[in-house]
């Protein structure tokens, strides 16, 4: 074309990408004229990632679920990303990753939230704040692909983008149980029980333990350490045993009450919720006192198990105690994670010089004296009507 010519050039750009500089106009000014064209991926693909915990801990599982909902532009500066939702509910060793997709450079805020908890996951407390992202969005002029520029993406605590913070922390938790035991003597009073000694054990089933397994347990140090979770002596007719989790935690082992050894079951962190069942036992009576052997056996969150129930809490569909108005009941009240023994010991009988059980004692030994005298008495009378026959029989052959 002549010199001084004016033109249009506009390239056929390829699925999947964007010219930068489409439509170009120019004039040629000489000889030769040198037009450039560059092209980026129009669907560039890059992933934000937030962490999660579960009592403080890593979570590996896909019980919880998180969403990234993208925000309008803040000004002329900023991209529209009002039309941008991800989820994501798979947590690997506490990393939650949402994969996003750009086809655009330029800043980008998003907000993050956790979703409601799922109603069967009882005992889990979700964490309910929201958390503000602002990124950037840039060409990479070696691979021609849209990325995350990560050395400039932000985290915020608040919606005015203000309160700045490291990173974001989904930080979830599970109740904790308690058990309290109520001890007292056969007067109803607590006089003489205190110092009783009582454990917590961890088993695989809410049946089966035996005495003779409770010993083997107190008395081997490397079992005890294994399957026990708390120990303790009352006071003032009273022992609580507090902070147990009520799911099987993997790191923490249990008693086999029919292979009498230490397992291991599932764990609660890798999202399998399964209830640890806990065997009240006493062990260990005062002095005085006989032992009550007993064993109580508990999961949380607690069961009606068709018992009678205090003034506030109610059974629900499900069988479980919910605190709340039976006539009423709603889905927001909240389950008991709370048990209560009752332990009543005896006191052991000891005979004393002036009281009854030597009178009993002197009375059945006597029984027994009179009874040894009675069959002597048989035995030399039988002798003795013996001799006599035997007498007359020699008698009677002499004549």
């Amino acid at each position: 074309m002549p010199v001084g010519t004016t033109y249009k050039i506009a390239e056929n750009v390829p699925e999947g990408y964007t010219c930068r500089n489409n439509n170009q106009i120019g004039t040629i000014a000489s000889a030769a004229s040198v037009v450039t064209f560059s092209n980026i991926q129009s669907d560039g693909e890059d992933t934000i990632t937030v962490s999660k915990t579960l009592d403080g801990k890593e979570y590996t599982g896909s019980q919880f679920e998180f969403v990234l909902q993208g925000l309008e532009a803040a000004s002329e500066d900023y991209v529209d990303a009002s039309g941008m939702t991800y989820t994501a509910s798979s947590v690997s060793k506490g990393a939650v990753t949402f994969t996003l997709k750009f086809n655009e450079v330029g800043k980008y805020r998003f907000k993050v939230s956790e979703s409601a908890m799922d109603s069967s996951l009882l005992g889990y407390n979700g964490d309910s704040n929201t958390y503000y992202i602002e990124l950037t969005v840039r060409e990479n002029t070696d691979t021609n692909l849209l990325e995350i520029n990560d050395a400039e993406t932000k985290y915020y605590s608040d919606e005015n983008f203000t309160s700045k913070i490291d990173g974001i922390t989904f930080a979830n938790t599970i109740e904790k149980a308690k058990i309290t035991i109520n001890k007292i003597n056969p007067q109803g009073n607590s006089n003489g029980t205190d110092g009783t000694e009582f454990a917590v054990i961890r088993v695989n089933k809410a049946e089966g333990i035996t005495n003779a397994d409770v010993k083997k347990i107190m008395s081997d140090n490397t079992l005890k350490n294994q399957v026990v979770a708390q120990t303790g002596a009352t006071s003032g007719g009273k022992l609580e045993f507090d902070n147990l989790p009520v799911y099987q935690d993997s790191s923490k082992e249990m008693y086999d009450v029919v292979n009498k050894t230490a397992i291991t079951g599932d764990n609660y962190l890798t999202g399998k919720s399964t209830p640890q069942v806990y065997c009240v036992v006493e062990y260990k009576a005062t002095s005085g006192y006989n032992l009550n052997s007993t064993p109580y056996y508990v999961t949380f969150p607690i069961k009606a198990d068709g018992k009678e129930l205090e003034s506030g809490y109610y059974e629900d569909t499900d069988g479980y105690v919910r605190q709340g108005d039976k006539e009423n009941p709603k889905d927001t009240d909240p389950y008991v994670f709370t048990q209560t023994f009752k332990y009543t010991n005896y006191p052991v009988v000891v005979p004393n010089a002036s009281g009854e059980g030597v009178n009993s004692f002197i009375t059945i030994g006597i029984m027994i004296i009179a009874g040894a005298a009675a069959l002597t008495a048989a035995y030399f009378g039988c002798g003795y009507i013996n001799r006599k026959r035997r007498r007359a029989r020699a008698t009677a052959r002499r004549r």
